[in-house]
């Protein structure tokens, strides 16, 4: 029998955090291998066992109605079983996934009709700004990916909130929430680490001075000169990481969006 698992330890380390995405993507990776394995011999069941148990301790984190197996049949009995139960899975999280993207939906949906849309409130960008927005969220990701010194949760969910908001950058706008709380949050962390942040926080300041300019501009205010939120990065010292207390108590207080 091959030795390689169905679910690889590279496989299992890049699943999402999300357990319907999981869900998802454990599924139809455990599907896609019985369509090329389709039989029922007793090394195909050795496999499906070990899936199976990778699954049933994944399920831990949310899997609706996973598991139940009996172990004291024949092994193509077993086989049958487990990849029902993975059929299963398959429709729960099907299911939950299109409730999850209604809900988005629905979500953004308020958000953009907050205010009466025949007078609609909105912030505006030219292609110029949008264009440079998301050329600097592609870098301030890229750079973030390889920082050292920073905690890997922080990280994984300050990555998860500027894809969010590159989903959600457009020329007209009624809410710049998820723009500033990214740069509000995201600037006094990284700048903490001094000289080793310094492509990241000079990123962030140019995204904050395209944020302020089109506020301005909104309220009909004069256009600012920059960004007077900290002192320049390359003037500072390397500083410390924040205490992982501190880390701590600001990822538990900051809700993901």
């Amino acid at each position: 029998m091959d030795s390689q698992p169905i679910f690889t330890p590279d496989f299992i380390a890049g699943l999402p955090d999300d357990p319907i995405d999981c869900a998802l993507a454990v599924a139809s990776t455990y599907e896609a291998w019985r369509k090329v394995n389709p039989g029922k011999t007793n090394e195909l069941c050795m496999h499906a066992i070990d899936a199976y148990a990778c699954a049933e301790s994944l399920a831990q984190g949310g899997w609706g109605g996973f598991g139940g197996i009996s172990f004291s049949y024949v092994f193509s009995i077993v086989l049958a079983g487990i990849d029902q139960k993975f059929k299963q899975l398959t429709n729960w999280a099907a299911t939950n996934q299109e409730m999850k993207l209604a809900n988005e939906h629905y979500k953004a949906s308020c958000e953009k009709y907050a205010q009466d849309p025949r007078n609609p409130f909105e912030y505006r960008f030219d292609t110029d700004q949008l264009n440079r927005l998301q050329q600097l969220i592609n870098e301030v990701r890229d750079e973030l990916q390889n920082l050292e010194n920073i905690p890997d949760n922080w990280r994984r969910r300050m990555l998860r909130r500027l894809e969010s908001l590159q989903k959600e950058l457009h020329e007209r706008m009624s809410s710049l929430d998820r723009f500033w709380g990214i740069v509000g949050e995201a600037l006094p962390v990284l700048h903490q680490l001094g000289v080793a942040a310094k492509p990241i926080v000079n990123r962030l300041r140019e995204m904050a001075e395209i944020g302020m300019r089109v506020h301005a501009v909104f309220y009909n205010l004069p256009i600012p000169p920059g960004v007077p939120i900290l002192p320049p990065a390359e003037d500072d010292p390397e500083l410390p990481i924040p205490s992982v207390s501190y880390s701590s108590k600001m990822i538990k207080d900051n809700s993901e969006d």
